[in-house]
């Protein structure tokens, strides 16, 4: 008797747990959760957001980090970050090097550019193989982790990681995995919704900038 009462409670122990790791990383639960973030940063007509961007690369132990700040409305954006503004008007973009006062003007292409703010919260929904991996703190936040695995292959990542708070739904941190053994992590240190933009915020005027070396690649 006492046999089978240990059995019988390791069997409902094991079915608990294999119930709970199912449950964890349910894609369908990891899908719903990454829906709602998106529907929700859809939803504002516009957006501004500081981040700090790392970039840490494990086969030589080097990890680098800078401030950033991006506005985005009506797909249009403008990023600065470094030494660099990236202002696109979905036509163009402009490149500007703050040091060198030398402007880059190429045609908007999206699929060609390295960082796309326009697509930083919504790229998600499609393309990828979804889990759940649970709940932690960050930064005294209660957030979800999502772990994401690209359907294509060929991409030059093989995992993304989305931490996206459980009270406000935004994204707060994202984890991408490069096969070189690079991570790169956005921390969201804050999102404004429905911001006020002027009009001609996303035009880089070369009037404004003094002997400013200016390259023309748009064909």
């Amino acid at each position: 008797m006492f046999y089978k009462l240990n059995f019988s409670l390791f069997f409902l122990f094991y079915l608990a747990s294999a119930v709970s790791a199912q449950r964890d990383h349910d894609p369908g639960l990891a899908k719903q959760i990454i829906q709602n973030s998106v529907n929700k940063s859809k939803s504002y007509k516009s957006t501004k957001v500081e981040f700090r961007y790392t970039l840490e690369n494990r086969m030589d132990s080097t990890k680098e980090a800078q401030n950033g700040t991006f506005y985005l409305k009506d797909g249009n954006f403008k990023l600065t970050f470094g030494n660099q503004v990236i202002i696109s008007d979905k036509k163009n973009v402009w490149t500007y090097l703050k040091d060198a006062n030398e402007v880059q003007i190429n045609t908007y292409n999206p699929t060609e550019l390295e960082i796309n703010p326009n697509e930083i919260f919504t790229m998600w929904e499609t393309g990828y193989l979804y889990g759940y991996i649970g709940e932690k703190s960050i930064n005294a936040k209660l957030v979800h982790e999502i772990e994401l695995t690209p359907n294509d292959k060929n991409m030059p990542y093989f995992k993304v990681k989305l931490f996206i708070d459980k009270a406000t739904k935004n994204v707060i941190r994202l984890q991408t995995f490069y096969k070189n053994s690079t991570i790169v992590t956005f921390d969201i240190k804050s999102t404004m919704p429905d911001v006020e933009i002027v009009d001609g915020f996303f035009f880089f005027n070369t009037n404004n900038y003094p002997g400013i070396h200016i390259i023309d690649l748009r064909e």
